[in-house]
């Protein structure tokens, strides 16, 4: 009690303002001068304890601490002076001071200790960073190498591919048009040797080589219009049409294939759609075929039938939906997957049993791809399939 009376005993004791003969401007540039270090003093800690609240992982935390007391304890001092120039509290101004200069001693060998250390750190960090840094660019300038190496290696690789399916492009059309002048001629031959009087037996066998030959020649053709498909020579035509004139086709075609077959083919045309269409009857007309003799050739029994329908206008030109569906064998969703691939069938039993390349269904695809559409299949085992496709 006796030393807290001491400290505010203000007894003959006299304030700092008469020491400034109470000049107003003296005294209160003292005054804001004093207030504004009180406040960036006791600012500056608590920016201090901010930062190593946020940074638990900071290695000298116990430094910015007692920084933070010291700067503490500075401003206090000025602000007991401002106190002083009303009230003489001298000795609690003294006692500060005596506090404040042993927390400098002490925060100055603090620093004369932990300072080397700090700087080492510094160094070692900063040592770590260039040689992270120099890895990563090292890492960096290898790795563009490596990508410009791969790169390069793809390209040579994929000049060699686009020369080799050129050179298998090539020889596939050369070698379709050298096969199809002999295999025509054979025809021809053929064609004429069944007119003349022949056995039973004779005609059975000619009406076996015109078989035999134009399937072969039905093969050639396939082979040739992949291979123009896959080069990107076919060019569609956009050209009037009746859809009428393609069914008749189609009748005349199709109808011969479903001999001693109890296949009943139908045709469902929708009433709206237009008697005469814009586009490419032809390849239309290819695929449509294709659709219908594959699903004749795998329906043993039940219908076949080919759906038209309207969906509506787009530019002012027809939208149609074409569907062939059939009462045939049907696919797993395995033979699915790769239905479309050249040289593909469902199973490699499918060959044996019906024949063909395995082109058709690509052809099919390549052909609907470049009328602007896709085809769909739906299809059951047993049950039957549903090629479907709009253009």
């Amino acid at each position: 009690m006796q030393i807290l009376t001491t400290l505010f005993d203000i007894t003959s004791l006299m304030p700092h303002g008469y020491c400034l003969i109470w000049n107003s401007v003296l005294l209160w540039l003292h005054v804001i001068s004093d207030v504004l270090i009180v406040l960036s003093y006791y600012s500056i800690p608590l920016i201090i304890l901010f930062y190593v609240r946020k940074h638990k992982d900071f290695p000298f935390d116990r430094l910015l601490l007692m920084l933070s007391a010291f700067i503490i304890a500075c401003g206090t001092t000025h602000l007991v002076s401002i106190i002083t120039i009303w009230i003489p509290l001298y000795w609690l101004e003294g006692l500060l001071k005596l506090l404040t200069g042993l927390l400098s001693v002490i925060t100055a060998i603090t620093m004369y200790f932990i300072v080397p250390k700090v700087l080492a750190e510094m160094g070692c960090k900063r040592f770590l960073e260039e040689k992270l840094a120099m890895q990563a660019s090292t890492m960096q300038e290898n790795l563009i190498k490596e990508v410009e190496l791969r790169t390069k290696s793809l390209q040579l690789l994929t000049e060699q591919a686009q020369g080799d399916l050129q050179v298998k492009r090539t020889f596939l059309s050369n070698m379709s048009h050298e096969i199809r002048t002999p295999i025509n001629a054979i025809i021809s031959i053929n064609y004429l040797a069944l007119k003349t009087d022949l056995t039973e037996q004779q005609h059975n066998y000619l009406t076996k080589i015109d078989s035999s030959a134009k399937w072969l020649l039905g093969v050639l053709d396939d082979i040739l219009n992949y291979s123009k498909l896959e080069s990107g020579k076919l060019v569609l035509e956009h050209n009037d049409f009746e859809l009428s004139l393609i069914i008749t086709f189609l009748t005349d075609v199709a109808s011969p294939l479903l001999k001693d077959k109890p296949v009943l083919l139908s045709f469902d045309i929708d009433p709206e759609v237009p008697a005469v269409l814009k586009g490419d009857s032809l390849r239309l007309g290819q695929v449509l075929l294709n659709l219908l003799t594959n699903a004749i050739k795998f329906t043993h029994e039940g219908s076949v039938t080919l759906k038209v329908k309207l969906l509506g206008y787009e530019a002012q030109q027809a939208r149609l939906s074409f569907s062939v569906i059939d009462t045939g064998i049907g696919l797993s969703l395995e033979q699915q997957t790769h239905l479309f691939k050249a040289y593909n069938q469902a199973d490699n039993s499918t060959t044996r049993l019906y024949g063909g390349t395995g082109l058709g269904l690509a052809i099919c695809e390549e052909l609907v791809l470049a009328m602007g559409g896709s085809i769909i299949v739906k299809s059951q085992v047993d049950v039957g399939s549903c090629f479907s496709f709009i253009i």
